[in-house]
Order: C-alpha cells, then structure tokens, then sequence
C-alpha cells in the first residue's frame, strides 16, 4: 500500500483529516518516502520541521493542512492571500470536504409539503484535478 493510500486509510471517516490528507496529496506532498508519513499516518512535528525549506505557498499548505488534520491554529487572512491559484483550488476544496459538503442532502416535498425525497448534493467546491490527474 503506498503512502497516500495508507495515510488515506488513516484519515476515513474524520472529514478534517480527510481534508488534510487529500490536499497534502494533491499538492505533491503526499508520497512514497515522505519523511512525515510513519505506518501510514502523518507525523505533524516532521511534517512542519521538514517543510520549513520549501517555497512560501508550500509552507503555507503545509500550515493550513497541518490545521485540518491535528487541529492546529492557522491565521488564513495571512495565509491564503499568498497562495497561486492552484493552491487556492486545493484549499477550497478542502475546506468543503472538512464541513462535510460532499455528503449532504436536499429534501423535496410533493404537491402536499411532505418530503418526498432525500436527493444527495454535490459538493460546494471540488477537488481540481492534479497535473498527474489524481
């Protein structure tokens, strides 16, 4: 099982987590050998600590991931106005996977107001596809 599956397997059932993990994957920093993936879970220490070097918009999906998978505090009004516009894509995405956006319903009534029905919604901002088209 690779990295990304495993940390997938990991986060089920935990939309934040899910979030987390899925933006740290599709933004490239989910894979095979990452220093802050152990048995399949993330490790947030190394995840921070390892990542410091990297370019500003990858600290910062580091930080706002690191907030949805361990609940750390992330300040977005300075955050997200730095991000490229893929990045704000992913972080979208994220944040209407982590409020549960994709699992919601409607109800519809029949002509008399009683429901007649449950029909799933979409979500309310899907994950872009990845240059890899993951």
């Amino acid at each position: 099982m690779s990295n990304v599956e495993a940390a997938r397997e990991w986060a089920k059932g935990n939309h934040p987590r899910e979030a987390g993990v899925e933006l740290l994957a599709r933004s490239g920093l989910l894979y095979d050998g990452a220093p802050w993936v152990t048995g399949g879970r993330v490790v947030g220490a190394v995840l921070i600590e390892e990542t410091q070097g990297q370019p500003g918009g990858v600290r910062r999906l580091v930080t706002i991931a690191a907030s949805l998978l361990f609940g750390d505090s992330v300040d977005l009004s300075d955050e997200v106005p730095r991000l490229d516009r893929h990045q704000l894509e992913l972080v979208l995405a994220a944040i209407a996977h982590a409020g549960g956006s994709h699992e919601h319903s409607t109800v519809i009534v029949d002509d008399d107001g009683y429901p007649a029905g449950f029909p799933a919604l979409p979500s309310l901002y899907d994950w872009p596809q990845t240059k890899s088209g993951e």
